[in-house]
């Protein structure tokens, strides 16, 4: 399974994904848990993009 990781000043955040499936994976970890939220519906992960972008423009503006 793909997976990229960005790792921050606490932890990391992980995303996996199956190519050709229907699973998408968001992993955190602050070092000592680790969480994880999958995904196996296109709907079920949209409203959390949307947050994520809308979060991202009301914090950063519209540039990258």
């Amino acid at each position: 399974m793909p997976r990229e990781r960005t790792y921050t000043d606490t932890g990391y955040i992980e995303t996996q994904w199956s190519r050709g499936g229907q699973l998408v994976c968001i992993v955190s970890s602050d070092g000592n848990t680790e969480t994880m939220h999958q995904f196996t519906d296109h709907a079920d992960l949209t409203p959390i993009l949307a947050g994520m972008r809308r979060a991202q423009r009301q914090a950063y503006g519209r540039g990258e």
